[in-house]
């Protein structure tokens, strides 16, 4: 019986990571693969999140620290939502025991038949630049076969970056991305065939979904209609956007901020929600604002009406999903005249359909890959 083993950033505090981590694994179960695990591994516990204060002593880094050091309420809140990403690792993901975090860790504790590295953003050296995200360790697993599945570069990459991508590329037998102007450019460079795969989270239909969010318990705007906010970064135009979407909204503006200061106003301010949570508010939600990829890939799983807000950086894999799905562009900007507009899911839940059964096609190849 094979053993798989999938390195992504399952330790993030990041409700996009840890339930596309979740969703990849359960895709490989349905495979007939009961032997998978995720790999307890984090590099970088301040790009994980993990981390309250900032390193570094530029103005900046110590301005933020003063903020958090007088911010009593949101050193309290953070706490609470490590623990529920805690609580989901070890009863979701399955994750215990040590912390692995550097490569020889994974050296030491591999176990695996095959290794695939996960999908998110682990490739964006931009933000990642750790050559255990590319499983590559000086030839010293070369009796391991491995894979890639939906990995995510998101970002124009300088020269320096681009040789770092080809050298730790040359020993994956299949690579995915997610993003499709990124595939043609991979395949360049490393000589392989990309194949492009959708994120995790549409592998699992919106049914499968409702079974981790049967149970939530304690969202204080359950029995009320409202719209969801969540941002993942910030800009002074957003409260402006937020109030001319919802102007004739009736019903209750619902905010999940993150953020160590409360930058939008709403009807109710959440500060920290587990993950089954966070997929919960947008189920239930009449619609929803965002900058964020995975709200908006949970907004188009439950067929809701949302808007994404521009940002100067960060619309490529946005702008990306929407090729895919063939949805009309729904960014929305402070210059721009807006109205509320309804979206049809009918074409679109079919090239859900296609793209799902196109990529666990490439996940069987995987599993299925030397038996």
């Amino acid at each position: 019986m094979q053993k798989i083993g999938i390195i992504t950033t399952s330790h993030a505090v990041n409700y996009g990571a840890v339930l596309q981590a979740y969703a990849l694994r359960e895709s490989i179960r349905k495979l007939g693969v009961q032997n998978v695990e995720i790999i307890n591994y984090c590099g970088n516990l301040q790009v994980a999140g993990r981390m309250l204060y900032r390193k570094g002593s530029s103005i900046k880094n110590i301005l933020y620290n003063i903020l958090i050091a007088l911010n009593f309420k949101y050193r309290s809140n953070r706490k609470k939502t490590i623990e529920y990403f805690d609580l989901f690792k070890k009863e979701k993901l399955n994750m215990e025991g040590k912390l692995l975090k550097c490569g020889k860790d994974i050296i030491e504790n591999v176990n695996y038949d095959k290794l695939i590295c996960g999908s998110d953003q682990i490739w964006n050296l931009n933000l990642f630049d750790d050559e255990v995200y590319f499983l590559f360790f000086d030839n010293v697993l070369d009796n391991i076969d491995c894979y890639a599945y939906s990995v995510s570069i998101a970002e124009n990459l300088n020269k320096e970056q681009i040789k770092k991508i080809k050298e730790r590329t040359k020993h994956f037998k299949y690579i995915s991305v997610r993003e499709q102007e990124f595939s043609k450019w991979l395949s360049a460079i490393t000589d392989k065939e990309i194949f492009e795969t959708v994120d995790p989270v549409f592998l699992l239909e919106k049914s499968e979904w409702d079974k981790i969010v049967s149970k939530v318990e304690n969202v204080e705007c359950q029995k009320a209609k409202y719209v969801f906010v969540f941002m993942i970064s910030h800009d002074n135009a957003d409260q402006k956007i937020v109030n001319r979407l919802c102007g004739n909204y009736v019903g209750r503006i619902v905010v999940l901020n993150l953020h160590p200061y409360d930058y939008l106003k709403g009807d109710q301010i959440l500060s920290s929600v587990s993950p089954e949570q966070f997929i919960w508010l947008i189920k239930n939600a009449e619609f929803i604002v965002t900058d964020s990829f995975h709200a908006t890939a949970f907004s188009i799983i439950y067929n809701k009406e949302f808007y994404n807000i521009k940002r100067k950086n960060r619309n490529v894999r946005i702008e990306n999903l929407s090729r895919v799905f063939k949805i009309e562009n729904r960014f929305v900007g402070d210059y721009e005249w807006m109205e509320r507009r309804e979206i049809d899911y009918s074409d679109i839940n079919q090239r859900i359909s296609l793209q799902r059964e196109r990529s666990i096609s490439y996940l069987k190849v995987i599993v299925e890959d030397s038996l």
